[in-house]
């Protein structure tokens, strides 16, 4: 086990090193550039899964849950989950344009979606936050509806609402706000210069963009430098030199790069996701933004044969359980103002000077950054549901009340299977639907329901409305 709490076996240094070299190669100038990916998800060979490793891990700890180990709450499988998590790039989807079920897909979201600039605007800019709260809502929702008839839904083995589309779009666009590069950046109204949007890599070590070496087949690609003072760096990759240039004007080139930015959805600028060399083709997946993210890929795949180490679950839990919230969008933002904190502090993890991140061992782990990544996943996805649970089949009961011939009780079971906290003012209704009418029987209080325990309480209703019930749904007494 490394320093920073990951497993990880000898000769993983030596992989990492062959891996950047066959990563710097031609082989990217063929992918079409797309500037939504936070954490990658990209499904080819397994490298580039960020995102479907966040949630493998936060699924782990969920799955720990007695509503989902006793069947009570019916959350969608992480393999369900991950199908809607990758996408795949040209040549691997066999088509010119991405394909696959998940976000980055550019006709799955906009760019926007995925960002959240904390530090501009009155109190902030960014589409993440709203689309957290919808994706919560329709996760929640479609899970209530799913343990409404889970013993149904078990025997026939169906599942009639996608849950696993909400559950994987909710948790990227969550993880994204852990991503230093999408706490940065403006919408596209937003497109002055200003050093907030920029990051803290500018202020550390330069502005600066990548271009082809005389030795690259593409070197009459480069923009033109005639306007600045060009000063090359070394340290990167054989084809290409980072050339530092001052920051406004560095500004001011990728604005115009961002202009003719083709993909649906193109609302949210990122400078450092446009300053790869060359065209079009690899202004994005041979800039920074994008060259990041799949350097640190191969951390956590097999290739690497990297896992969180179980004190560092334990850790998450600690951390983390207590803060279920029913404001997502909320939350989404305190994410990305924690992860903009960090990064304006310029914390070790995530600092690396870009005319030298090729090189083996300059761009660090981002290993509190997916621990919180995973943390915020698994909250967001445990406040989806609830911990109380009644079955409907057996925990609800209409009994007479004695001597009062014109009185019944709904008598309830109501059970608190979350084994680490009590629940406290618990209000329970007895509701019946009728095709398009609805018939309230009452409700019953219960100041606290011990965690793991189960509490009975009763409903008074009227005979009166017995009768309609009974009636008009053919229900015994």
């Amino acid at each position: 086990m490394n320093k920073n709490g990951f497993q990880q076996r000898n000769g993983a240094q030596s992989w990492l090193i062959i891996f950047q070299r066959l990563f710097s190669g031609i082989c990217l100038t063929f992918l079409i550039a797309h500037s939504v990916y936070g954490w990658s998800s990209t499904e080819t060979k397994g490298i580039f899964m960020t995102h479907q490793f966040l949630n493998t891990e936060a699924h782990k700890l969920l799955s720990e849950h007695p509503m989902l180990k006793k069947g009570y709450i019916k959350f969608p499988k992480i393999s369900d989950i991950n199908k809607y998590s990758g996408v795949r790039p040209p040549i691997d989807g066999g088509t010119l344009e991405i394909s696959g079920e998940g976000p980055d897909n550019p006709k799955k979201s906009d760019f926007a979606a995925h960002y959240f600039n904390p530090s501009i605007g009155n109190s902030g800019l960014g589409g993440a936050p709203k689309k957290v709260s919808e994706t919560y809502a329709g996760l929640k929702r479609s899970l209530l509806v799913m343990s409404e008839r889970y013993k149904d839904y078990a025997k026939e083995n169906i599942n009639p609402i996608n849950t696993a589309y909400y559950g994987a779009y909710l948790a990227h666009f969550i993880q994204d706000m852990t991503c230093p590069f999408h706490v940065i950046g403006a919408p596209k109204e937003y497109l002055q210069y200003d050093p907030k949007a920029m990051g803290p890599y500018t202020k550390r070590y330069g502005a600066g963009i990548w271009e082809w070496t005389e030795s690259s087949p593409f070197r009459n690609q480069n923009a033109p430098n005639s306007s600045v003072s060009a000063t090359p760096l070394t340290g990167g990759p054989a084809d290409s030199v980072y050339v530092q240039i001052d920051p406004q004007k560095f500004w001011n080139l990728m604005v115009d790069r961002f202009i003719k930015e083709k993909s649906p959805g193109a609302n949210w600028f990122e400078p450092n996701y446009y300053n790869g060399p060359g065209f079009q083709l690899t202004w994005t997946y041979r800039g920074t933004h994008f060259l990041y993210e799949a350097l640190v890929g191969p951390y956590h795949t097999s290739l690497l044969d990297v896992t969180m180490a179980p004190n560092e679950v334990k850790k998450f839990r600690k951390r983390w359980y207590l803060s279920t919230t029913d404001k997502p969008g909320s939350f989404a933002k305190n994410i990305a103002s924690e992860t903009k904190e960090r990064l304006d502090r310029e914390e070790k993890e995530f600092m690396f000077n870009p005319a030298k991140m090729m090189m083996p061992g300059e761009v660090p782990i981002p290993h509190e950054a997916w621990c919180q990544a995973v943390q915020a996943t698994y909250t967001v996805w445990r406040a989806s549901f609830s911990a109380l649970f009644v079955d409907r089949y057996t925990d609800v009961k209409l009994a007479k009340v004695s001597n009062n011939p014109d009185k019944y009780k709904f008598r309830l079971r109501i059970k608190n299977v979350e084994p680490e906290e009590n629940a406290t003012n618990v209000l329970a209704r007895v509701i019946f639907k009728a095709g398009k009418k609805q018939y309230d029987f009452g409700k019953a209080y219960f100041d606290k329901i011990e965690k793991t325990e189960k509490v009975t309480g009763s409903i008074v209703t009227k005979r009166l409305r017995l009768r309609i019930l009974q009636t008009e749904c053919s229900i015994s007494r």
